[in-house]
């Protein structure tokens, strides 16, 4: 029961010093009473740990024309997709007009090989339009 001379604020004060009191002593039981082994520790001896193979250099990848006349490789010259080494990645280059599903079919027909797209670019573009009206021809 509260008397006239009593102060409300005073009795709020006081329990939110203990409330702070309280909070103060499970943290510094928290840091005193650590687990022997924890995850960072873990982490730690993995980290330093030597690595079993050495990791792998990037690769250079095959370049590959998919053009609507056919496959060509870097030289511009007809290629045959299965012939390709599937070891190396593929750099597909392609027009930004072709379809998906051309694409995606592609990706399904060579679902072994690492492909990674690109567009082709205008000189790639005039290049292979040039050599194709010049008479050499493209295969599939």
């Amino acid at each position: 029961m509260l008397t006239d001379d009593a102060n409300p604020l005073a009795e709020v004060a006081f329990a939110l010093s203990m409330a702070f009191f309280s909070l103060m002593v499970l943290m510094l039981f928290a840091i005193v009473h650590q687990p022997e082994d924890t995850v960072a520790d873990k982490m730690l001896v993995a980290e330093m740990a030597p690595s079993q193979e050495a990791p792998e250099e990037p690769q250079e990848p095959q370049i590959l024309i998919f053009h609507p006349n056919g496959f060509y490789d870097a030289d511009l010259k007809p290629a045959n997709p299965a012939r390709l080494d599937a070891s190396k990645p593929i750099l597909l280059a392609v027009e930004e007009t072709i379809q998906m599903s051309r694409i995606m079919g592609f990706k399904r027909e060579y679902s072994g090989f690492e492909i990674e797209i690109a567009e082709l670019t205008p000189q790639w573009k005039a290049a292979i339009t040039s050599q194709s009206h010049s008479g050499k021809g493209a295969g599939q």
